[in-house]
């Protein structure tokens, strides 16, 4: 079988989808996959682009923008060379690579998947003025919707990604399959010291570590979060430290309203922005954080939520993700948006004895171990594209 798979490809793998993306061009070769990978050069550097495109990435200059990435040459391979694959796989259908790329598809009567990968689109009514969403649902609604309405499958991380999708698709019965991501477990086996968090922010030992991980943006429900670590500074609870780790590429009006949201908290030294984290200090703080929370109002699946579990870290998570299996399983707390019950849920992980820790540990790692290895989720990949070609 050969597979083209046009999608972000950052050679750092940072972001959730670039490191999902490698682990899944990894297991499906593995399983006999011949596998190409084409991207723009965003984030690459010059000396990494040699060795890369030996390893079957096709790697294009992109003229334009980050969120573009597009380039002619990219458009030019498209016409030479997809006729030579079996199928195709688009990641990110807000990408013009994936608009010129599936149009060339249904020319050469090429099957092709889309990968939605968070992709969302605001309401119409939402929408009060000339801004970059009111553009975007335009370019959704005159130009991609036609593409996704034709795709030989949607391939969608959960149950709530594809009702998102019919929703804006007006449309209940596309063709689908529910894969989830999975998660790489062996870096996570390895003990990283608690003085790196003290080193790298100064959170003493004796500090009780509440760690928000991931993208700072509205849809992140920081806001929310904000409400509830104010209900919890009021119940005097002194020794907690609420850390937001993520990139802090924020509007400016999000902006302000977070600075708002801080300037309004009895205690705003007990919370900590620390940017970006990676390597052993991201890893630092999920080990010895008492949870992981994910306030989210939209969330398509939350990688993050396997790299805490997979930490030994229990998870609170919105009603706004797709991780119910929290409460079934005994990981952590899926609740919905109520400041009080998640205050008392904080509460509730933070007081557990030291010794809840290891018994904890064994049985999250293992249950991700189960539930989200790469090698079993890049089979049901194939029995997918399987079924399309035969």
């Amino acid at each position: 079988m050969k597979l083209l798979i046009v999608t972000n490809y950052r050679p750092t793998r940072t972001d959730g989808s670039s490191a999902a993306g490698y682990a899944l061009v990894e297991n499906l070769r593995k399983h006999g996959v011949d596998c190409t990978v084409c991207t723009s050069d965003y984030a690459w550097q010059k000396d990494l682009i040699p060795s890369a495109r030996s390893d079957g990435i096709e790697i294009f200059h992109a003229w334009f923008s980050m969120i573009l990435e597009f380039s002619p040459e990219m458009l030019f391979y498209f016409i030479k060379k997809m006729r030579y694959f079996d199928i195709v796989q688009f990641g990110s259908f807000f990408s013009l690579r994936t608009i010129f790329g599936a149009f060339i598809a249904r020319l050469l009567q090429k099957p092709y998947v889309v990968c939605p990968l968070g992709d969302n689109i605001t309401k119409w009514k939402d929408r009060k003025t000339i801004t970059h969403g009111t553009l975007k649902f335009l370019y959704f609604h005159c130009v991609v919707k036609r593409f996704l309405l034709k795709t030989d499958c949607l391939i969608c991380t959960s149950d709530q990604e594809y009702q998102r999708m019919t929703v804006m698709l007006n449309k209940n019965d596309l063709p689908h399959v529910i894969i989830p991501d999975g998660i790489e477990t062996k870096c996570f086996r390895e003990t990283t010291d608690r003085s790196i968090v003290e080193q790298n922010f100064g959170i003493l030992t004796n500090k009780k570590i509440i760690l928000f991980l991931g993208r700072i943006s509205q849809e992140k429900g920081l806001d929310f979060l904000f409400d509830v670590w104010g209900t919890l500074m009021a119940k005097n609870v002194r020794d907690h430290v609420l850390v937001i780790a993520g990139s802090e590429r924020m509007s400016s009006g999000f902006s302000s309203s977070i600075k708002t949201h801080l300037s309004h908290l009895t205690n705003p030294e007990n919370v900590l922005m620390t940017g970006s984290v990676t390597g052993k200090v991201k890893s630092a703080l999920l080990q010895h954080s008492r949870c992981l929370v994910l306030p989210s109002y939209s969330e398509s699946f939350g990688i993050v939520v396997l790299e805490a579990l997979a930490s030994g870290t229990p998870v609170i998570a919105s009603t706004g993700t797709p991780w119910q299996a929290l409460e079934s399983e005994q990981l952590g707390h899926w609740l919905p948006y109520d400041k009080d019950a998640w205050a008392q849920a904080i509460i509730e992980m933070s007081g557990k004895p030291d010794s809840f820790k290891k018994e904890f540990t064994g049985k999250s790692l293992q249950w991700v171990e189960n539930h989200f290895n790469w090698d079993v989720i890049a089979g049901r990949y194939i029995e997918t594209y399987a079924k399309i070609i035969s």
